[in-house]
Formats: C-alpha cells, structure tokens, sequence
C-alpha cells in the first residue's frame, strides 16, 4: 500500500546519511500525491522529518513543488505551515509562495498555512502589500497592556492560536497566559489537553515549571501517576523562583479537596518535600 510505503520511506529518510537523500526525495516525490489520500497531514510528517535533519533549503524548494500542482498543492500547504512553526525565516520566505497559488478559492490547508505564516511579523511588514488582497483570517494578536504586563487573551483568541500549534510542540511563547484564559472560559477540548500535556511532561525546563500548575488545575487530584512525578523532576537545575507557582497550584488543589482520598495525599507529599527542598537551597 502506497501510504505504507510512504510512511517507511519518511522513517528510512529520518536515520539515513546525506548521500541517500536525493533517492528517498524522488521516492517520497513519487508517493505524496497518493499517499495523501490515505493519510492525514502528509506535509506536516514530511516537514518534521525534513526539520530534524535540518534541511531548510530544501523544504522550500519542495514546498514550491508541491503548492505549484494543484493535486498535491495542500500537502506543499502542510509542509510550509510546518516549517513556519520550525524556522525563523519561513514565513517570510514562503508568504509569497502561498499567495501566488491562492487562487480564487482557498482551501482549509492553505488558508491555516497562510494563518500560521501570519504569525510573523516580519513576514506581515515584509509582505504587507502582497497580501493586502488575501481573505484568510491573520494570527490573533495578543491584547497588551502598558507597564510591560504580560499578555491577555480571551478564549476565541488562545482557542484559536493553539488551533495553529502542532500537538506535540514542546514550547509555547505565553503558555500561562494562553491556557489560563481557556480553563477560565471552561474544560479544555481533547486537543487542547494533549497540548497542555505536552508542554508539561515532553521535555524539563522552564516550559514545563510553567505549565505544570495549569494541567494540575485541569486535572485536579485525580491526575495521572505522570503528574506526581513530575514536579520532582521539575527541581533539577531550576531556580526556585519557577518552581513556587507549581507549589501553590499544587497546596490549592489539595487545600479544596481534603476530603478526597484519590490522588491528593501523594501530592501533598510532593508538595510537602518540594517546598523542602526550595528552602534548602534559598
């Protein structure tokens, strides 16, 4: 099967030395349009592989491949809204491609690529005329207040800037600001929790000290073992000074649930001996 295939060869291209790219490109080229038809989100599987092997150059000329044929046009879409997420310079290098091959209708693909691409803002200046003429809805901006305040969103704007993040992306630029506005707004959707997951439990850092509060604020108590383990793991290389809003989002959640047997014992423990440990090293 074509999407078999295609999903093995992107494997074999991930681990494979320079000298057999030129081979896996044409097999992949030869594959994409069919595969397409099976799979979801070919251009964004492909761009991922293409990013960890750092092949900049090379995404934008396949971009300009795939967007110029109408047949595999949204897998060149997919492609570029990847690389947008990956490379500084994408989205003012690819603006102007995505443009040219609007047409007069633009589909679903290329209007989130153009979205996504809108994100930057020397991409917007750079291509402000160019795209004056474009229908697409721009990447929502963030409400700023004087003083330099952090961010404000409301829930259609964070909804709709983790509607352009990959899944799995393990950094988000505002992550408190962006998620606490949606948990004010209600439950988060299945997608939006897997992001929140993500940026909590993919990688140690600041991302994750940051984030670690909201998913204990949108999983309570009852979170899984993960969530336990995670704030130790939180204190390796930290400054403590990151560390005291997972404190307090962890001794809030059990101050509310006392009575609650499920899971908040373990995490008062947790939270017990992190604050322990924050006054040993202060």
């Amino acid at each position: 099967m074509v999407s078999v295939r295609f999903l093995a060869q992107l494997q074999n291209l991930s681990c494979a030395p320079p000298r057999q790219w030129p081979l896996l490109d044409r097999a992949l080229l030869a594959d994409a349009r069919e595969a397409a038809r099976h799979l979801d989100e070919v251009g964004r599987r492909w761009g991922w592989v293409l990013y960890g092997l750092g092949r900049e150059r090379h995404v934008y000329a396949l971009a300009a491949r795939l967007v110029a044929d109408p047949a595999t046009r949204d897998i060149g879409a997919g492609l570029a809204r990847e690389a947008c997420h990956h490379w500084r310079a994408a989205p003012v290098e690819l603006l102007p491609l995505l443009v040219r091959h609007c047409g007069e209708g633009i589909s679903p693909a290329m209007a989130e690529a153009l979205t996504t691409a809108s994100i930057s803002e020397a991409a917007m200046r750079t291509h402000r005329a160019l795209i004056a003429a474009v229908p697409f809805t721009p990447y929502p901006k963030a409400r700023r207040f004087s003083g330099g305040s952090p961010p404000s969103y409301d829930g259609g704007a964070a909804a709709a800037i983790l509607q352009v993040k990959p899944v799995d992306a393990g950094r988000l630029r505002h992550a408190p600001e962006i998620f606490s506005a949606l948990l004010n707004a209600g439950p988060l959707t299945f997608r939006q929790a897997a992001q929140l997951y993500n940026l909590t439990f993919k990688r140690p850092g600041r991302m994750q000290a940051a984030c670690a509060p909201l998913w204990l604020r949108h999983a309570g108590p009852t979170a899984p073992p993960a969530l336990t383990r995670a704030p130790a793991n939180l204190t390796a290389n930290r400054p403590i000074a990151e560390l005291w809003p997972l404190f307090r989002a962890i001794d809030a959640t059990c101050g509310q649930n006392r009575s609650e047997s499920v899971g908040c014992g373990t995490t008062w423990r947790v939270s017990t001996s992190l604050q322990t440990l924050a006054r040993s090293r202060s």
